[in-house]
């Protein structure tokens, strides 16, 4: 990754304020001299399989989405970095001097902090606090993974969709402005396979389908559908 300074040029330390931990002025002085801060247009691949960690990114805000592929380009999301956010996968391979394994890509503009790879390994070995922030994103991130890793081995399309679908809508804004194919992604199933299913929702009214969009019309549909699945599993 090689990001481009913020137009603003804020102080790096009140960048560094919108993250959970707090570092030793020692740590701040070495923050404030090789940190840069950045923005990061919507689209931009941040980091792809294969690319050597050579800095760590911390999202003060905005949304990279970090995900896997297959030789045959179907794609499932892994996490998503939000506000106060820091990649596990980047870390880990700093930590551990290997490549990155996935792929990285701001969906929405983001601002934040590029740190060296080599400044956050000293960083690591000395700050408490810093290591306490990484211990807890590892735990959350392994979490949320088992939680992925069980949802797409034992769980059917229809409980997978349904659960997605009454996360990404809310009574204020029922409609989701994704395509079949992105729905697919997040999943880690094909687009024909989202297509099928929304059309059999749409058939019963739960859902209505437009162009690159998805309006859930009946939640308490899609919620009976996943007590429904969880009892047949």
């Amino acid at each position: 990754m090689h990001p481009r300074r913020t137009r603003k040029m804020d102080s790096v330390i009140e960048h560094l304020g919108a993250f959970s931990f707090e570092l030793s002025e020692r740590g701040r002085v070495a923050v404030r001299r090789e940190a840069t801060p950045v923005y990061l247009e919507q689209g931009r691949e941040v980091l792809s399989e294969g690319d050597p960690c050579e800095t760590i990114l911390f999202v003060e805000r905005g949304e990279v989405r970090v995900f896997a592929s297959s030789s045959a380009g179907r794609e499932i999301s892994l996490y998503r970095l939000k506000s106060g956010d820091a990649c596990v996968l980047t870390m880990s391979c700093a930590l551990a001097s290997r490549l990155y394994p996935a792929t990285a890509r701001v969906v929405q503009p983001t601002v934040g902090l590029a740190l060296p790879a080599s400044l956050f390994r000293t960083l690591f070995s000395t700050e408490l606090a810093l290591q306490q922030f990484v211990a807890e994103r590892f735990f959350s991130c392994l979490t949320d993974t088992i939680t992925l890793v069980t949802q797409v081995t034992f769980e059917p399309v229809s409980s997978r969709l349904s659960r997605f679908l009454l996360r990404q809508a809310s009574c204020e804004e029922p409609t989701i402005d994704l395509t079949h194919a992105a729905i697919a992604s997040e999943l880690g199933t094909v687009r024909e396979v989202v297509t099928r299913t929304l059309e059999f929702y749409a058939s019963r009214g739960w859902v209505s389908i437009g162009r690159g969009r998805v309006r859930v019309e009946d939640p308490g549909a899609l919620r009976a559908l996943l007590r429904v699945d969880a009892g047949d599993s």
